[in-house]
């Protein structure tokens, strides 16, 4: 009985052992698959992560040097070396044409060859360019038996005035007088230059505004109060038309400003056929003593004549002119 009783204590011992050792054999086998699922599971987010990030990271753009479109280069305006000029041992050759020139505006370039036995001064006169007249300077001295490279210089303010963008002809003449006696002075027939664009480029003529005058060949037209205005004054702009066969010189007369006189300065001369931007302007003096605030209202009357023997063509009414 106690041998019985022993056995079945010892089988009852054994049996929570067994019991004891397989319920810790299973919990490190557990925490070994736990461990491992983590372990996997951060491995998927990570690569998960890594993909996530991937998809959302912007590809980076491809840099390509911006590309510029650039004009075809415009042709170089010249013109062909001439003999302008030869009478009395006086020789002028226009060499060349420069668009850039100096400060002042585009240049034709001139060599002056002097034979004779005077000193000589050579300006230049009544030029116009495509029509238009135009303003210049040009004042050369050259000893007996030397020679002088100089320059014709257009103002850039007129090419600007009269919308010249290339210059395609060029009309003038030439005055030259003894320098140190100022005697013996003539003036040349009038010379035609043609530039390398004379048939590819067309001048256009701004005739709009105001007509104010229209007779025996001759135009005025009102273009405005310029905004540009001088230290000498406020500037009326006129575009002038003389379609007439003779040079002809237009003045300002007895001009008023709303109703008050005031002086003015304009005298504008203009070859045959051609053109001209001008303007008559207002003395700033006379506007401030006035105590004129705005111009409302112009009245003034135009002395036409020839240039050469100063015979009248006409002396116009007044024309009013209003701006409000």
């Amino acid at each position: 009985m106690k041998k019985k009783l022993l056995t079945m204590l010892l089988l009852a011992f054994l049996s929570v052992g067994v019991v004891a050792c397989s319920n810790e054999d299973q919990g490190k086998i557990g925490n070994s698959n736990q461990s491992e699922e983590t372990s996997n599971a951060q491995l998927g987010s990570d690569k998960e992560g890594e993909t996530t990030k991937k998809e959302t990271e912007e590809p980076k753009a491809q840099t390509e040097a911006p590309k510029v479109q650039t004009e075809a280069p415009k042709a170089e305006i010249t013109i062909e070396r001439q003999v302008v000029f030869d009478q009395d041992g006086i020789i002028i050759t226009a060499t060349g044409i420069d668009l850039k020139g100096s400060f002042m505006g585009p240049e034709i370039k001139l060599l002056i060859e002097n034979n004779s036995e005077k000193k000589l001064t050579v300006q230049a006169r009544n030029v116009s360019v495509n029509g238009y007249m135009v303003d210049t300077s040009m004042s050369a001295e050259v000893s007996p038996g030397k020679k002088a490279n100089d320059s014709l210089t257009i103002t850039k303010s007129s090419i600007k005035e009269c919308g010249i963008e290339n210059i395609a002809y060029a009309d003038f003449s030439f005055h030259i007088f003894n320098s140190d006696s100022w005697s013996d002075s003539f003036d040349t027939d009038m010379i035609h230059i043609e530039t390398s664009c004379v048939n590819s480029y067309t001048q256009s003529y701004d005739d709009s505004g105001e007509v104010i005058y229209e007779n025996n060949g001759i135009k005025i037209v009102s273009k405005g109060i310029s905004e540009d205005a001088s230290f000498m004054g406020t500037p009326l702009v006129l575009y002038i038309e003389n379609n007439t066969e003779d040079a002809i010189t237009i003045q300002a007369r007895n001009v008023s400003i709303n109703g008050f006189m005031v002086d003015q300065i304009f005298s504008c001369e203009i070859m045959p056929g051609k053109k001209a931007i001008d303007a008559v302007t207002f003395m700033k003096s006379d506007i401030e003593e006035n105590q004129i605030k705005s111009i409302d209202e112009v009245e003034i009357s135009f002395h036409i004549f020839k240039t050469d023997g100063w015979d009248t063509i006409q002396d116009t009414d007044p024309v009013t002119i209003s701006f409000k």
